[in-house]
Formats: C-alpha cells, sequence, structure tokens
C-alpha cells in the first residue's frame, strides 16, 4: 500500500490525468452546465482531477446529506452496510423515542431523505416540515 501524500498548504496540480480523457471531459461538461465554481477528486492523498478556482470560496448549504451519501456508498459496495437494513434491525432510536412506523426506515430512506422521520432540527421551524407520522418511511 502506497502512502497517502497531503498537502501542507496546497495541493499540488496533478502530474498525469488520473480520469480518461472521456470522462474528464464529461465532467467538465456538466460542471460547468450546473454552474459548479471548482472540484477536486483526491485518491490516496493526490489530486487525479481538478476543474475551477480551488482557492474561490464558495457559499454551499444543505451539503451534508449528499456527502454522507458519497461516503456511505464506498461502505456499502464493501457490503459493510446494507441498504435494506431498517432502524430497528440497527436497533437505531432517537431522542424522544422513534414510532413503530418510524422504526421501519431503512437505510436507503434515510440517504434519500425519505424516512418519514420528521424531527425537529437545531436550526429548523416547522415551516416546510411534515407533521410527524403524516408519512410512511419511503413514500415523501
Amino acid at each position: 500500500m502506497s502512502e497517502a501524500i497531503f498537502p501542507a498548504s496546497e495541493w499540488q496540480d496533478p502530474v498525469e490525468p488520473g480520469l480518461p480523457e472521456e470522462h474528464r471531459a464529461h465532467l467538465v461538461r456538466q460542471l460547468s452546465a450546473g454552474g459548479s465554481t471548482a472540484l477536486i477528486i483526491v485518491e490516496g492523498g493526490k489530486p487525479v482531477f481538478q476543474w475551477g478556482d480551488l482557492a474561490l470560496k464558495s457559499s454551499v448549504a444543505s451539503v451534508r446529506k449528499s456527502l454522507i451519501s458519497i461516503l456511505y456508498g464506498i461502505y456499502v459496495a464493501e457490503g459493510r452496510i446494507k441498504l435494506d437494513a431498517t432502524l430497528q434491525d440497527l436497533r437505531i432510536d432517537d431522542i424522544g423515542g422513534l414510532t413503530d412506523r418510524e422504526r421501519q426506515a431503512t437505510v436507503e430512506h434515510l440517504l434519500q431523505a425519505r424516512s418519514g422521520v420528521y424531527h425537529p432540527s437545531v436550526h429548523d421551524t416547522a415551516r416546510g416540515r411534515p407533521p410527524r407520522g403524516e408519512y410512511a418511511p419511503g413514500s415523501f
């Protein structure tokens, strides 16, 4: 296993393209069309693709679920996490408890933000959130 290399203050430019040219071209088209400002893909501590101005500060919101879903994909591919496992199977509960119906939400429902579990969050108000128990897991 090669040692990962991480930058002291900035990433080095990729020396060799880490992605096939057709993938790079497709990715550049998608990033340009989507209004993205920058992207860097790092493998083993070395950049294999970068696009845009990496120094540009961008305002981002609501990315936590997307990033967590990406990371879960690694463990799903390795067979370490089963998407059809329910909260009940995993013995996961919440402050104040989950209902029997909410316990039937699967890992996949959670990653898709379709769990049917509608608890208030720290910076959230009731605006836009369905009443608790209104939707079954996977239905909304």
